[in-house]
């Protein structure tokens, strides 16, 4: 009896050994498919972010293209339309409307392939990335300085100090937002004002959400496409925000869009500490035609700690520069905005330079600095700090720092 216990007991002991060596293999099995499967994943999420880098670069280099291309294509049209004001005979007009046309045509494929690479923005996942806002801003309305120098427009950023500048978000899509509406904007206007304006919509624990507005202002100023179906709605829904439109009589068009952002980390000051002291304190001048840039420019130089009046022409100006003087208060700096440049602007530097007062740091601003030749007309009108339109907050700072360092010393009392 004790025998046939002791084998039933050796015979259970075996099995529960065979059971735990099967239950280990399976185990061991199982965390090899495991791995098998986190090694896929992991290869997958590579492979994903390898094409969405391939597409993102493919469509910032179709952009980049597309820009430098547009610019070249304008001036064949502008050059031809001219020639063809002038005395051809028949086979020359004929010539020269097939250049046009053929012009033409080229510049309706390149909004085609533009759009084809917006609209697979549009499409692709989104992957949070750290940016900062008003460089972003300022990067797109440069891409668009040709196209509005074209129109007779003036861009204009303005940021509002209250709006966090170290974002986290996709920054890809809110360009091409940005990008989209500043271009509708300027093909509808003309001799106008287009400005971009940023503001806090509201904040919470898991981010801000930020109120955009691109609006024309002035008379040039057109109305606005319905924004509901466009690229520009889709993208934005996909920060998390919508677009809408505003018409407002007798004072241009206004379109809105609203985006979600995380908060990212401040990089700290914008300015080397020893250009920020140089700012700080000093008594400075706007000069610009333009309502929205008076405010643009003021704005950001109050906010770098300087005293600052603004005026919109060269009489106020020179008015308020000899009164400063009388007073004993005179501007250490100025800033003057020439608008879209041109022989007639750089006449009126030269009277305000000849006002009494004229301060040796001064900063010329327009947007006529990258053609042929403008550099040197503006250095003889004696403009030796110069930044070409649409400039960013931060250059216009630097550039007039830098103006205060190199002005000649005060004579010794």
């Amino acid at each position: 009896m004790a025998g046939e216990v002791s084998r039933s007991v050796r015979a259970l002991r075996d099995q529960s050994v065979g059971h735990q060596r099967s239950a280990t293999a399976r185990a061991q099995a199982l965390d090899a498919h495991k791995g098998e499967v986190l090694e896929a994943r992991r290869q997958s999420e590579e492979a994903h972010k390898l094409t969405e880098n391939a597409n993102r670069a493919k469509s910032e280099l179709l952009a980049r293209v597309g820009e430098d291309i547009r610019s070249p294509l304008h001036s064949i049209l502008g050059m031809t339309e001219l020639a063809l004001e002038t005395r051809l005979l028949p086979e020359q007009r004929g010539y020269l409307n097939t250049v046009k046309e053929s012009a033409r045509g080229l510049l309706a494929i390149l909004e085609e392939i533009q759009d084809y690479t917006k609209l697979g923005l549009a499409r692709r996942e989104s992957w949070p990335i750290a940016f900062e806002l008003r460089d972003l801003a300022g990067d797109a309305l440069k891409l668009l300085a040709s196209r509005a120098r074209e129109r007779r427009v003036d861009l204009v950023q303005r940021v509002e100090p209250s709006v966090p500048d170290a974002l986290v978000g996709d920054p890809d899509r809110l360009r091409h937002v940005l990008i989209n509406l500043a271009g509708a904007a300027i093909k509808r206007a003309e001799a106008c004002e287009v400005v971009l304006r940023v503001a806090v919509e509201s904040t919470s624990e898991a981010g801000v959400e930020l109120h955009f507005t691109v609006e024309g202002a002035g008379p040039g100023a057109g109305s606005v496409p319905p924004p509901s179906t466009s690229l520009a709605g889709q993208l934005a829904e996909l920060l998390g925000g919508k677009v809408w439109a505003e018409e407002r009589a007798g004072q241009g068009a206004a379109v809105h869009f609203s985006a979600r952002f995380g908060l990212g980390v401040a990089a700290g000051a914008d300015l080397a500490p020893g250009l920020a002291d140089l700012l700080r304190g000093e008594r400075a001048l706007v000069v610009a035609g333009g309502a929205a840039c008076r405010e643009a420019l003021e704005a950001c130089m109050r906010g770098a700690g300087m005293d600052v009046e603004a005026v919109a022409g060269v009489d106020a100006a020179t008015a308020w520069l000899q009164a400063a003087a009388a007073a004993g208060r005179p501007a250490g700096a100025l800033v003057l905005d020439a608008g879209l440049g041109g022989e007639e602007a750089r006449s009126a530097a030269r009277r305000l330079r000849e006002a009494p007062g004229f301060p040796d740091a001064w900063v010329l601003l327009s947007a006529d600095l990258d053609e042929p030749g403008a550099e040197a007309r503006w250095s003889e009108a004696g403009a030796s700090h110069r930044l070409t339109k649409p400039a960013k907050g931060v250059e216009v700072l630097e550039a007039l720092a830098r103006a205060l360092a190199a002005r000649s010393p005060k004579p010794a009392a």
